[in-house]
């Protein structure tokens, strides 16, 4: 049986060694800081909620897509023109919200979708206004409402006659 001889010093194999746990200490941190950043990250309430909408504008996605995680380039709900047009969540039960993000559509008619109310409730029959903008607001400057309540539904409205397109909708 041959013998393999290894050509490093003792001190070359101690520097190897070492580097080789410093790695593996690294990927661990790496892997261990990960899994507490995902944990301390608030809950969207509003991911995968029940969304029901006025209307569907042809063609447009489904409401739903206003609570897929994606601010879409363009809308992920689009009702049609009408009187009183409104996208409903249904959070399935109620949660303590500190605070709720909406962005708006995503292209050149942006413009359009103010004014909108924002209304919650306990038992999706008596409705609270929480908060209404009437001014431009868009996707890296979304309308953001930090007003704590408890509510199980969530319903963005349109006051008169037009219609609501809006990217996505978030609830911490």
């Amino acid at each position: 049986m041959q013998a393999y001889i290894d050509p490093r010093t003792p001190v070359d194999v101690r520097i190897a060694r070492w580097r080789r746990i410093g790695i593996v200490l690294a990927v661990l941190t790496f892997f261990v800081w990960m899994g507490i950043r995902a944990m301390s990250r608030p809950q969207n309430f509003a991911r995968n909620a029940f969304v029901t909408s006025s209307s569907q504008f042809p063609g447009t996605p489904p409401p739903s897509a206003v609570v897929n995680g994606d601010i879409e380039g363009k809308f992920g709900v689009h009702t049609q023109i009408q009187d009183g047009a409104w996208v409903l969540l249904d959070l399935g039960e109620v949660h303590s919200m500190k605070e709720i993000r909406i962005y708006n559509r995503g292209d050149e008619y942006a413009r359009e979708v103010p004014p909108l109310v924002l209304e919650t409730s306990l038992d999706g029959k008596q409705y609270d206004v929480v908060d209404r903008r009437d001014t431009l607001f868009g996707q890296a400057d979304p309308w953001v409402i930090r007003k704590p309540q408890k509510a199980r539904y969530v319903r963005v409205s349109k006051p008169g006659r037009g219609y609501i397109a809006l990217a996505e909708i978030e609830i911490y």
